[in-house]
């Protein structure tokens, strides 16, 4: 027999700007104004970065980057933006991340150290 943890559906919760910006304002002296300017200044930068192709790492959390889908072309000339028919943001977990557990998270091979 074999066994897995799993995240009960549900029971989750999503965090808005706002949300994180109550609990930033907590632990630092900025203000909740103060946070949310700086973290919706943050996502229009990331943005602009992911656009032209780069990748941002966020120390502590990881790194973000972009993949494109489409179709295989057999002439270069046909190769073109129009083909693309997904983008899709990925994200690479830092090795410094630690779970509840004091263990480390991966994303490479479900091993959990």
């Amino acid at each position: 027999m074999v066994f897995a943890l799993k995240l009960k559906l549900g029971e989750s919760k999503i965090y808005s700007i706002e949300s994180l910006a109550c609990e930033i304002e907590s632990i630092v002296f900025l203000s909740v104004e103060d946070v949310v300017h700086v973290m919706k200044s943050f996502v229009c930068s990331m943005k602009k970065v992911l656009v032209a192709g780069n990748k941002v790492k966020v120390d502590g959390l990881g790194i973000f980057y972009t993949t494109l889908t489409c179709p295989r072309v057999e002439a270069a000339k046909d190769c073109t933006v129009k083909n693309i028919t997904r983008v899709n943001v990925r994200f690479k977990i830092d090795n410094s991340l630690r779970l509840a557990n004091n263990s480390t998270a991966t994303t490479r091979g479900g091993k959990i150290t």
